[in-house]
């Protein structure tokens, strides 16, 4: 069939609606593109600013559960442990005060230069175990603990008293971590068991006979303690002496910043040791602080007032000599959290604008391109404020 050919005329007018619908094209695709660019810069940055909120909100809630159990387990004398500041160790015939706790670390093998270090006291129970023949002596060889929560199952009740005393899955020989003792009078003194006797425990629900178990009458469990496989250390001034202890059912946790990580140990920092027993907890925590409330309701390392003397933490047990604030006075802590983001790309941000802020007697950092955020929190230690 015959066709008639277009025209000049309207052979030029289809070059131009072909034209006119590929710059459409192109202006619709470039400016897709653009939106598509702008909004995922801008999911990008939302994310990074969220993402220390999150981090800061995680570390607060762990943090601040542990501070809120922190116990002395004492129902005799306010104990000043449940605070940890420092320890003594016995260095030949001496005992040499070591500190745990520190405010705004000097030492970058201790934790981050300028963040604190906390140490305390956390319950595994909520049991004071009687001990049936206390020796004397806070190291004592041999002792025999009262206890039947899981009898008349031994296996049982052995693994009850392992879970409560902290036992070390894997030591050899068996040990526990660090332990108290409370006396009646108040008085405590650290206590670590270094071997938990296996075979000699099958029948620890049944009253034991024979020689080394003269009045026993019920279930008991035998350990010993070996003085040279043990921490080794005692409380602030040295060893004291006990009359007729118990067994406190908590242990020691510290909790640290170190290379921007939050980290936990179990156990009390050691400052010969530092990174022994840590583990990383979170991601991108530039600062912890800690502020200490006085039952007389002064709030010291704060912004307007800090410790002075010692080593800027409250004394224990009289050490170090000269400083006004004791931690058995301390009744509750405020607790700061810094976290921050990865750093902003250029094409985000060109220039550092943003720093860590200040927070209680620590000053805000340099300009840097990470997002930043402060969560505070007062929380009070629950035995303190119920008297005990």
């Amino acid at each position: 069939m015959w066709r008639r050919s277009p025209s000049k005329s309207e052979r030029g007018f289809t070059l131009i609606e072909a034209t006119i619908s590929m710059t459409l094209l192109v202006v619709v695709l470039v400016l897709s593109l653009a939106f598509l660019f702008s909004m995922r810069a801008f999911a990008q940055r939302q994310e990074l600013f969220a993402s220390p909120r999150q981090t800061a909100r995680r570390a607060m809630d762990y943090v601040s559960y542990y501070v809120r159990g922190a116990t002395d387990m004492n129902v005799r004398a306010n104990n000043p442990n449940a605070l940890n500041m420092y320890y003594s160790v016995k260095s030949g015939s001496n005992f040499v005060d070591q500190q745990t706790t520190f405010n705004n670390v000097t030492n970058a093998t201790y934790a981050d230069l300028g963040t604190d270090l906390i140490n305390m006291a956390k319950p595994t129970g909520t049991l004071l175990i009687p001990i049936i023949d206390w020796p004397g002596f806070q190291h004592a060889a041999n002792v025999r603990f009262s206890f039947d929560l899981g009898c008349p199952d031994s296996d049982l009740n052995m693994e009850l008293f392992k879970e409560m005393t902290g036992y070390i899955p894997g030591s050899n020989p068996s040990a526990s971590g660090l332990l108290t003792l409370v006396d009646d009078t108040g008085q405590w003194a650290y206590y670590q068991i270094t071997n938990y006797l296996e075979s000699g425990n099958h029948d620890n629900c049944e009253p034991h006979t024979g020689s080394g178990w003269e009045g026993s009458t019920g279930p008991e469990i035998h350990v010993t303690n070996t003085p040279g496989q043990s921490d080794g250390i005692n409380p602030p001034a040295g060893q004291p002496t006990l009359v007729n202890p118990k067994l406190a059912t908590i242990a020691y946790i510290s909790f640290r910043v170190k290379n921007g990580q939050l980290q936990q140990r179990t156990g009390l920092f050691d400052i010969n040791n530092p990174d022994a027993g840590y583990v990383s907890l979170l991601d991108d925590v530039e600062d912890l602080q800690i502020a200490y409330i006085l039952n007389d309701g002064t709030i010291w390392n704060s912004a307007s007032q800090s410790i002075v003397g010692g080593d800027g933490v409250p004394a224990q047990g009289g050490w170090p000599p000269g400083v006004a604030q004791a931690s058995e006075d301390v009744s509750g802590l405020r607790v700061t959290v810094t976290a921050r983001s990865d750093e902003l790309p250029a094409t985000l941000l060109k220039r550092a604008r943003y720093n860590r802020p200040a927070a209680e007697d620590r000053a805000a950092g340099a300009a840097d391109r990470r997002f930043h955020y402060r969560l505070t929190t007062t929380v009070m230690l629950r035995n303190r404020i119920l008297g005990s």
